[in-house]
C-alpha cells in the first residue's frame, strides 16, 4: 500500500553522552509504509529519544532549507512508488556535500531508480532472499507493530459485540480489486448459512491514492446478496492501530488473497515488494491463510499457503478454522514471529546500522 503524502521525521538518537540525529523520509498517510515508519519512530521515542517532523510535500529545495537549519547525521529514505521523485536526488547530493550519511530503505523494486541507490551509503532490504556481493546492502525484516495484550480475548470480544462461541474469520487492507473481497464474500456465504456462529470481519479502507468506491459497492452488494449480512462486519475506515490489532486478535483465522502476477506486471520480472498487511496479523498473533505470491514473500511460518484457486482458497480457510490443534500450532508460530520482529526488537538492528555508518 503506497501513499502520496510524504513527511520527513527527524529523530535524535543518543549513545551515552554522544548524540546523533537521523532524518526519515517516509510516507505518513494511511498505508503500510506509514505504519511501519511510525512504529519505528514511536519506539525510538519510547527509548527516550526526541523527534522532529518536517513536511516534505514541498520541493527538494524547501526540504534542504529545513534540513540545513539543524543538519542531521543520517538521512533514511523509505523508498516506494509513492516516494519515487527525482527531487530526492538533490537531497542525496546535499547529504554528500554536508557529510550526512544517506540510507535508502527499499519497500519496492530498487531498480526503478538506480541513480538514487548509487548515491546511498547503505541500502536496507526487507526481502531476505535478495543476494548482493556489495557491503552496501543489509537485510532487516520489516518491523511488526508493537501490540501489548492488556485484555482477555473474552473481554475484547464483548467490546466489539462478538460472542465467545463465535468463529471469527478476518481480513485487513485496502479495498483494492485484486484482493478479491467481494468474490470471497460470495464464496464464503454457503458456509455462513450453514453455521450461524461463523462471523466474517472485513477490516477494509479507502485510499487517498486510488478511487475504491466501485470496490466498496461490489463488497456491499455481495454482503446484501448473501442474506447473512448479520454475520458480516464490513468496515471501510482506516482504523487506529490498537483497534486493528484487537479485532484481529479476537479472530480465529485471517486471510489475504494475492495475485501471483500482479507484482511482476507492476515491478518487473524480479519484483521486490513489501506488503505490510501481513504484519498486522503477526502483531495480533493471528494464523493466516494466504495465496503464495510475491506480496507475501516473507510469510513462512504461522500461515497456510494456497495457490491462486478461489475454491481451494475457501476450502483451506474452512478446513483450517475447524482444526483447533492446527490453529493452536499456527498461533504459537505467529507469537514466536512477533517476539522476533516487533518494533522493540527490530529497532536494535537499525541502531547497529546507524552506529556502524557513523564510525566509518
Amino acid at each position: 500500500m503506497i501513499c502520496n503524502l510524504i513527511l520527513i521525521f527527524s529523530i535524535c538518537l543518543f549513545n551515552n553522552s554522544n548524540a546523533f540525529k537521523i532524518t526519515y523520509i517516509s510516507t505518513i498517510n494511511k498505508c503500510g509504509i506509514a505504519t511501519y515508519t511510525r512504529h519505528l519512530v514511536n519506539e525510538l521515542n519510547r527509548l527516550g529519544e526526541s523527534a522532529k517532523i518536517i513536511n516534505s510535500l514541498q520541493s527538494a529545495d524547501h526540504i534542504i532549507n529545513e534540513l540545513a537549519k539543524e543538519i542531521p547525521d543520517i538521512i533514511n529514505l523509505q523508498f516506494s512508488a509513492g516516494t519515487v521523485n527525482l527531487d530526492f536526488l538533490k537531497v542525496a547530493d546535499w547529504a554528500k556535500l554536508n557529510d550526512v550519511k544517506f540510507i535508502v530503505t527499499v519497500h519496492e523494486n530498487f531498480f526503478w531508480l538506480p541513480d538514487l541507490i548509487l548515491k546511498a551509503d547503505k541500502v536496507i532490504l526487507h526481502k531476505d532472499d535478495i543476494k548482493s556481493d556489495s557491503l552496501k546492502y543489509i537485510s532487516i525484516p520489516m518491523a511488526v507493530p508493537n501490540f501489548e495484550l492488556k485484555y482477555t480475548k473474552s473481554e475484547l470480544r464483548k467490546k466489539y459485540s462478538y460472542n465467545n462461541n463465535d468463529i471469527i474469520i478476518s481480513t485487513f487492507g485496502f479495498m483494492i480489486g485484486w484482493k478479491n473481497h467481494a468474490k470471497i464474500v460470495y464464496k464464503l456465504t454457503p458456509y455462513l448459512n450453514k453455521n450461524k456462529n461463523i462471523k466474517l470481519q472485513l477490516l477494509t479502507s479507502y485510499s487517498t491514492r486510488i478511487d475504491l468506491r466501485n470496490e466498496d459497492k461490489k463488497i456491499k452488494k455481495a454482503i446484501k446478496d448473501s442474506n447473512v449480512s448479520n454475520q458480516i462486519v464490513h468496515i471501510t475506515d482506516f482504523l487506529p492501530d490498537k483497534e486493528i490489532c484487537e479485532r484481529l486478535y479476537i479472530s480465529d483465522l485471517g486471510f489475504l488473497w494475492g495475485e501471483k502476477d500482479y507484482a511482476i506486471k507492476v515491478l518487473g520480472s524480479t519484483p521486490n515488494t513489501t506488503s505490510a498487511s501481513d504484519k498486522q496479523f503477526v502483531s495480533a498473533r493471528l494464523p493466516l491463510v494466504i495465496v503464495d505470491c510475491a506480496h507475501y514473500h516473507n510469510c513462512n511460518t504461522g500461515v497456510v499457503k494456497t495457490n491462486q484457486n478461489i475454491r481451494q482458497f475457501i476450502d483451506t480457510i474452512i478446513k483450517t478454522v475447524e482444526d483447533k490443534q492446527k490453529l493452536e500450532k499456527l498461533r504459537k508460530e505467529m507469537d514466536d514471529k512477533y517476539q522476533k520482529n516487533c518494533s522493540s526488537t527490530i529497532i536494535n538492528k537499525h541502531l547497529e546500522v546507524f552506529y556502524s555508518l557513523l564510525k566509518s
